[in-house]
């Protein structure tokens, strides 16, 4: 974690263009399993509440305090198993990673988002739309391939997307695929034509 903050800020401070992407599990309090267990024990004192509620919050806010500099840069926030609802005061049914949206910018996206980019290359004029279908995903497998099997599966969904991303697990790489495309042209009779594209594949941590 902290040799990729120390990436991002070498960015900033280069005064590099960057955009994030938050993929989910920002905190670790508290996971799927844990939150159920908790709604089990029946009616909790609304001391406890807080008391869990402070925790989360002051884990939430470390880890703003620590990307505060990024605030503007960021795309959105997509949500993990990973979180931690609020249940007392204001933020009462708010999530961790709603709140970090708030703080540092960026839609709050769900469990999973697909998101349309349109950069402009350089000084040229000329502008490149890049799709990006983000998921945080599930388990990553025991085999070495299976990781990126299950970022392969959300093709079937999105087919024509750039970029396929999914968190979750330690796994972290890309993988290229090349496939073709059918366009059509603006030109009044002018055929359609194929074209070569390279799609990612990627597990982001």
């Amino acid at each position: 974690w902290r040799a990729t903050l120390d990436r991002i800020r070498t960015l900033h401070n280069e005064g590099t263009q960057y955009l994030l992407l938050g993929m989910g599990d920002y905190v670790d309090f508290a996971s799927t399993t844990e939150r159920s267990k908790l709604a089990r024990q029946g009616e909790l004192h609304e001391s406890t509440h807080a008391s869990l509620d402070k925790q989360a919050d002051q884990n939430m806010n470390r880890l703003a305090r620590q990307l505060e500099f990024t605030k503007g840069h960021w795309i959105g926030w997509i949500q993990g198993n990973h979180y931690w609802r609020y249940l007392t005061g204001a933020d009462t049914g708010k999530t961790t990673s709603m709140m970090l949206s708030e703080k540092l910018g960026g839609v709050w996206l769900g469990s999973a988002a697909y998101i349309v980019l349109t950069l402009q290359l350089g000084n040229s004029g000329r502008k490149k739309r890049i799709d990006i279908f983000a998921s945080h995903g599930k388990s990553g497998g025991q085999l070495l391939g299976t990781p990126y099997n299950n970022v392969h599966k959300m093709r079937s969904v999105f087919p024509g997307a750039d970029i396929y991303l999914m968190g979750h697990d330690h796994n972290r790489g890309t993988i290229p695929k090349p496939v073709l495309e059918c366009r059509s042209s603006q030109k009044s009779g002018a055929l359609p034509t194929v074209h070569a594209k390279r799609q990612i594949f990627g597990r982001t941590g």
